[in-house]
């Protein structure tokens, strides 16, 4: 049997907009294609450096500061990544 591709209307895994939860399935990280894990890969990558490349920017009287690079490095530094 052939399973249902994602695009069809009736797709069983389809989010719907009903009120109850729905059934989620993860799968487990070694379940994952070469292909998928490049993918999650370089997004890790590019969230990382839209972050850490952020400067301080003020709109409107407000200011948001950026990252501070150097007590990020420690952190990450302190928990071995």
């Amino acid at each position: 049997m052939i399973s249902p591709s994602p695009f069809q209307r009736t797709h069983p895994l389809r989010v719907t907009g009903g009120s109850a939860p729905q059934q989620k399935m993860v799968l487990p990280t070694d379940a994952v294609s070469g292909l998928f894990e490049a993918a999650l890969d370089a997004t890790e990558e590019a969230i990382y450096n839209s972050l850490l490349k952020a400067a301080d920017t003020t709109v409107n009287g407000r200011t948001i500061r950026a990252i501070p690079t150097d007590a990020l490095r420690g952190i990450l530094k302190k928990y071995g990544r």
